[in-house]
């Protein structure tokens, strides 16, 4: 009876192969190979290699039947018309960030200071004054100095500080006129700037927003409702508006970061030829354009609150390094390429935030260089700085599946009456890279 039988698999040859790579030689197993015949009969089915990787060019099988050659085949050409693909090979880089973060820091300045008040009281004459004593004739003025200086604190990002309201610590006559002119009498600190206005920064002023800064910038309504009235038999018209510090429209007013004045579109308007203005707040504009969008930006008039700010600050500064882990794969055919952008790296390593407290408006990142290096993987990884190209490559000739080559042995005849044994060995570069072998016999 015959009977069929599975091939087996082969060890690895160092020599011929590394280590990561296997092939081996035998007799198929998906093709029936009799191990009893009869006399005269050859060989039937085939040999099989299978490897899972290339395996050279100049491979051939030899196949001796006892210890006779029986089969050489040149497997030249049946390698050649294989079509190899790769096992990817994982691996991970670490791209990495460098920079310095910069920002200004605001210590809080120290300083002493006194305010005074001074103004009239009395109407017309000859009614009674009474700024000093009773029966005073008009006029008389007045004037309030605290004894003492106070002390406050502000820095440089506090804006136009709301220091103290004059009225707290000065008490006018109940019969003051409205010509009250505040005054600083003293500051201790040159960093420091004072200012007595109708209204600090971060408050409000007849009604409108008074920035930061210590500034009102509004529209002037032109139409629907409208500001301005004509003047007859002009061009011009005028408006009446909140008092204002008249000073601060000027363009050569450069106090308290300046700016000021009333524009056109978006265009200051001169002073004179197209523009008159007054601290009352009377505002003629010539050429007046209906169709234009008129703006102001002033400084409040004098008044009892004291205001300071200041510019002092120090500049800081802090390196920062920042990484990103990216996992990728990378195989003979298929090299890993990526070129990434700016932007890519921005997202993927966004610089820290600057020091607690740092408002991120005035935190300032700067990236100095982008970097990467593999982390894991057997693969040669390179990343260049100046284009943020990085590529991976591998030497693993691991095949994605095991390839295989099936050789026919029916040329091989059976031979004479009695057991025998046949021995496959595959040759690359002439060193065996594989063999096995298989019994079987003969009879009458």
């Amino acid at each position: 009876m015959k009977a069929a039988i599975a091939g087996a698999l082969l060890a690895i040859l160092a020599l011929a192969y590394p280590a990561a790579a296997s092939v081996s030689v035998g007799p198929d197993s998906l093709e029936i190979i009799h191990n009893i015949y009869t006399a005269g009969e050859n060989i039937s089915g085939s040999a099989l290699i299978s490897f899972d990787a290339p395996i050279q060019q100049n491979s051939e099988l030899l196949v001796y039947r006892d210890s006779a050659l029986a089969l050489t085949k040149d497997l030249s050409q049946q390698i050649s018309s294989l079509v190899y693909s790769y096992k990817p090979v994982p691996f991970s880089f670490d791209l990495a960030a460098a920079g310095t973060n910069h920002w200004k820091e605001y210590p809080q300045q120290f300083f002493n200071y006194r305010v005074s008040a001074a103004g009239t009281c009395g109407s017309s004459q000859p009614q009674p004054c009474s700024c000093d004593s009773p029966g005073s004739q008009y006029s008389c003025d007045w004037d309030v100095t605290p004894s003492s200086d106070r002390s406050a604190l502000v820095a440089g990002d506090e804006g136009m500080k709301f220091i103290i309201n004059g009225l707290d610590i000065i008490n006018p006559p109940e019969s003051a006129n409205p010509d009250t002119v505040w005054s600083i009498l003293s500051n201790s600190n040159p960093s420091v700037t004072l200012r007595m206005s109708q209204a600090c920064g971060g408050s409000a002023y007849s009604g409108y927003t008074v920035f930061d800064d210590g500034w009102v910038r509004r529209t002037l309504l032109s139409s629907s409702p409208s500001e301005f009235q004509p003047i007859g038999g002009t061009t011009s018209r005028v408006a009446n508006i909140e008092p204002f510090e008249a000073q601060s429209l000027y363009a050569n007013f450069t106090q308290f970061g300046g700016g000021g004045g009333i524009f056109a579109g978006g265009t200051r308007l001169n002073k004179g030829s197209q523009v008159e203005f007054w601290s009352n707040g009377t505002i003629i504009v010539k050429d007046f354009d209906p169709f234009t969008q008129y703006t102001i930006s002033y400084l409040p008039p004098n008044g009892p609150m004291l205001c300071a700010t200041t510019a002092a600050s120090q500049q800081k500064s802090q390196p920062w390094t920042s990484s990103y882990t990216v996992q990728e794969s990378t195989s003979k055919d298929s090299p890993f390429k990526r070129n990434y952008t700016s932007a890519e790296l921005s997202f993927l390593l966004p610089p820290p935030s600057c020091s607690s407290g740092v408002a991120e408006q005035d935190c300032n990142r700067t990236v100095s260089s982008y970097s990467a290096a593999k982390s894991t993987g057997n693969v040669t990884f390179s990343f260049n700085p100046q284009t943020y190209a990085a590529s991976a490559t591998t030497e693993s000739n691991t095949l994605k599946s095991n390839e295989s080559i099936l050789v026919p042995l029916s040329s091989i005849p059976a031979g004479v009456v009695g057991n025998h044994t046949l021995n496959f060995t595959l040759l690359s570069n002439g060193l065996p890279a594989a063999n096995s072998t298989m019994a079987y016999s003969v009879l009458e």
